[in-house]
């Protein structure tokens, strides 16, 4: 029946036998070599130099590479193929930028002075620019006008090496001095940006970034939307309000002596000057660049101080007469700061990951549920399965266990903890002996209450108490506390 099968299917079972065919190349002794040889050969062939579409509309671009000067051409890209794509060439090509990024390092502002340094660093550039035009000139015969200004890493390499041939160009001109010469060389400073195309992992961050444009835009319109809120109260709450009367000095001068604008422009005097603070709530422009120094911490002091300070509109400020407005900064860092802008650091790394999924392959043939999974699976399987502690046999012990097992003991205890902390927070600098007494006895109280659970706890988990690191913990701050 089997071989009535193979005769169906048109192979003659004299030829091969069905156990031969499931473990060796069916394929006749120099029948197919000469075909996978020849593909192996066309990988190693440049691509067609122009779009498909100049091909058919200009018909002069089509050159027959079997003969002739199409013959010599079709050598002369495959030998630059050959040379772009060896691993030598691309070491050095990598040595060059290094090499011209420190050449670039040694113009400082003394370099006028230096006649000798600065005519090695001019002759060095030309070398640097002839190599990097002889690059970009290979490049193009290997791959082709097609291929070459289709990838954006290849764009980024040809704008640099164009400012560097104009830079070189206006100097054999004598045309170095103009303004507008001197500051496209300042472009010259983005020639170590070649060397982030030659390392993957410097791909893999700058893919990153920019595959994360569109998720940063939708948190930077988040960001703004909650700062609009923050904004708008502060305008409310602070706006004209900002301002004090000061001395040339900057003294601030009290309340009591000037207190308001009008009294002190009426002194004409030189000493007494009324000013903002330069950062303010006076409109929602103002608030947005109050809010963005706040959340950089970059000198949000001088801001809360004025806002906490601050009475009325055009009105001397008087310290902390506005206690409350602690809690506008404090919302806003917790929410506003920590929150929204740890957002475009998250959307970022996760796009980052992506990337290096992509470039090592996993996850391509995933859906996200079956993602999901089998980030699950991983998480679960990193886990190492713990024991449950056993009951005691003693009854009495087995009471104490089954009271800590309780979700209730643990809540009372984490309110007990609580109201620990609050008591905690009452202690001040010059308080009275009568409350630094009450402190004391409450204190104590604490103490007894949890050294009773942790008692407790060791009566009923016995030596496994130990076995748990929060309970050791636990165990030493009780210590502490007694001692």
């Amino acid at each position: 029946a089997i071989s009535r099968l193979i005769g169906s299917l048109g192979f003659q079972s004299d030829d091969i036998s069905l156990s031969e065919g499931s473990t060796i190349d069916l394929r006749k002794p120099g029948e197919a070599e000469d075909e996978y040889s020849e593909m192996a050969e066309e990988d190693m062939d440049p691509e067609n130099c122009l779009p498909d579409v100049c091909i058919r509309h200009f018909q002069c671009c089509e050159i027959d590479t079997s003969a002739g000067l199409g013959k010599v051409w079709w050598r002369l890209r495959k030998t630059s193929y050959q040379i772009v794509e060896h691993s030598w060439f691309e070491s050095f090509i990598i040595f060059m930028i290094l090499l011209s990024s420190g050449a670039l390092a040694f113009e400082d502002i003394y370099i006028e002075q230096r006649k000798v340094a600065k005519t090695v660093l001019e002759f060095a550039d030309k070398i640097f620019t002839y190599i990097f035009i002889l690059e970009m000139t290979l490049k193009w015969l290997a791959y082709g006008f097609k291929k070459y200004f289709t990838n954006y890493w290849c764009w980024l390499d040809f704008l640099i090496v164009d400012v560097s041939l104009v830079s070189l160009v206006a100097n054999t001109l004598g045309y170095s001095d103009l303004a507008a010469i001197k500051s496209l060389r300042t472009l010259r400073a983005l020639r170590p940006l070649r060397a982030l195309s030659r390392f993957e992992g410097m791909r893999v961050v700058v893919n990153a970034l920019i595959g994360a444009i569109p998720s940063i835009m939708n948190v930077l319109l988040v960001c703004l939307i909650f700062w609009l809120i923050f904004s708008i109260m502060g305008v409310n709450l602070f706006a004209g309000k900002f301002g004090r009367c000061t001395s040339h000095s900057g003294f601030i001068y009290n309340a009591s002596h000037i207190n308001n604008k009008s009294e002190c422009l009426s002194m004409n005097d030189t000493e007494y000057y009324w000013s903002k603070v330069k950062v303010n709530f006076d409109n929602v422009g103002a608030g947005y660049l109050a809010l963005l120094q706040v959340a950089t911490f970059k000198g949000w002091m001088d801001i809360m101080y004025a806002a906490v300070d601050s009475r009325a509109v055009e009105e001397q400020p008087i310290k902390e007469v506005n206690l409350y407005m602690y809690l506008y900064f404090v919302i806003f860092i917790i929410f506003g700061s920590f929150f929204t802008l740890n957002l475009f650091i998250g959307v970022i790394i996760d796009n980052f990951n992506q990337q290096k999924r992509k470039i090592r392959g996993q996850d391509i043939f995933m859906t996200e549920e079956q993602k999901k999974y089998y980030n699950a699976m991983k998480k679960l399987g990193s886990k190492k399965p713990q024991k449950p502690i056993p009951r005691p046999m003693n009854s009495f012990q087995g009471f104490f266990f089954d009271l800590v097992s309780k979700q209730a003991f643990d809540i009372i205890i984490m309110l007990l903890i609580l109201l620990n902390m609050l008591t905690m927070m009452v202690e001040t600098d010059e308080q009275s002996l009568y409350m630094e007494s009450i402190l004391y006895n409450i204190n104590l109280a604490f103490i007894i209450i949890f050294t009773t659970e942790c008692i407790i706890k060791i009566i009923a988990l016995r030596c496994y108490f130990f076995t748990i690191s929060w309970n050791i913990f636990d165990f030493v701050v009780v210590i502490l506390s007694i001692v």
